[in-house]
This record gives C-alpha cells, structure tokens and sequence, in this order.
C-alpha cells in the first residue's frame, strides 16, 4: 500500500449536490475522506458535526434553489488546518444565532460557533448559477495556537462576513 504524506500548502476539494434531505450524510462521508487523506483524524468529529449542520441547513432553507456546493480547504501545516464552507442558491437569508433556546430549532449554529470557537461566518455569492451565501467554519490544527489570526485564505468567493 503506498504511503500518503501530508501535503504542503492549501488543498480544495469540491462536490457539488442537490437539496435533497440524504445531502449531509453524503456532506458527512466526503469530509470524513478528505480528513483521512490529510491525516488530520483528531478534528473529524467537530468536522463531521459541522458539516452535518450547515448542510443541513442549506437543504433546509434553500429548498427549490439551485442546489448546494460543499468546498472543503485543508491545510494540514498551518494554524487553521480545515475550512469547510456550504454554499447554497438562497441568498435571502444569512444564518444567525438565534437569542435564547428553542426546542425545534436553532441549535445547530451554537453547536457550529461553539466546536469552532466563534471561528465562522458568511460570504456572499456562491459558486451556483443565479449568486447565494455561503456559510463557513475553521478548524485549528491539532495542537495549534488557537489565539492566531485566521485571515481568510481559504474563500475563493470573496472576503468574510461579519456575522
């Protein structure tokens, strides 16, 4: 079996899907392989989880949009090892944290802003005919300071939205 190394540098990986409700768990199993090809195993539960919610999210809100984009930067030598970002067609709505506690819904961003330590946010436009948002988390890498600053090297849609 041949040896994978870690490679320099960011990688992006793209899939592109439908709204369909089976979404995140496809979301889920994409990510989970590109964490194991960057040996990057310890943030795959946060990852994974995260994921899960943003698509989830997408195919939510952006039913009968033009489908979803789901763009995964790693780079496993510097401080922030993994960007995932869900692009969906609905431009309408920018993803907030809800005020107070509701049981139906509204959970999964605190779970996004807690595993990722505050570290997501907005974009606009997306990689999808007719614009959208998009909707992004960061992951340190393992053992990295926490305290750097993040910048934003990973989006190729445009600067950060102040959430």
């Amino acid at each position: 079996m041949p040896k994978i190394t870690p490679q320099t540098g960011p990688r992006h990986y793209t899939l592109y899907c439908s709204t369909d409700l089976t979404v995140p768990r496809t979301a889920r199993t994409y990510v989970t392989a590109v964490l194991h090809r960057h040996a990057l195993t310890g943030l795959l539960d946060d990852a994974v989880l995260c994921t899960s919610e943003l698509m989830a999210n997408a195919c939510l809100h952006a039913r009968g949009a033009e489908g979803a984009v789901l763009r995964v930067a790693v780079d496993a030598r510097g401080p922030v090892a993994l960007r995932v970002t869900v692009y969906d067609g609905d431009a309408r709505r920018a993803p907030r944290l809800l005020e107070g506690y509701d049981p139906e819904s509204g959970r999964g961003l605190w779970l996004v802003d807690m595993l990722s330590q505050g570290r997501w946010g907005t974009v606009t436009g997306a990689p999808l005919p007719g614009g959208g948002k998009g909707v992004w988390f960061e992951l340190g890498a393992p053992g990295a300071d926490d305290s750097a600053s993040t910048g934003n090297p990973f989006n190729p849609c445009g600067p950060a939205v102040d959430r």
